[in-house]
């Protein structure tokens, strides 16, 4: 990635967003988020990924039926600098969470 951007003479643009702001992107926007500079100010975000059922078949992902729709199965992506005890820590909080909720 880091070769395209630079021969395609890309530039990092930052998104600032204030409180109760919505950025919504096309999933082959290249993204991610910046170091955090002040722990105590870190964000509260909510991330939503939309598939076709296409894409999720192609991408071998395992769709479940959730009311008037599907859901992809897939485990948590892994944390930079968390260790495997606390990655395994939220897995086992997010299964309880997901059978209380189906």
């Amino acid at each position: 990635m880091h070769s395209q951007v630079s021969e395609r003479g890309l530039r990092k643009e930052p998104f600032f967003a204030k409180k109760g702001d919505v950025f919504i992107w096309h999933a082959h926007l290249l993204h991610g988020g910046g170091a955090i500079n002040d722990p105590g100010r870190t964000r509260r975000s909510t991330v939503f990924h939309y598939f076709t059922a296409a894409d999720s078949r192609k991408l071998g992902y395992k769709m479940v039926a959730h009311d008037a729709t599907y859901w992809i199965k897939r485990g948590h992506p892994p944390v930079p600098g968390e260790t495997p005890s606390v990655t395994t820590a939220i897995d086992r909080a997010l299964q309880k969470v997901r059978r209380t909720l189906s």
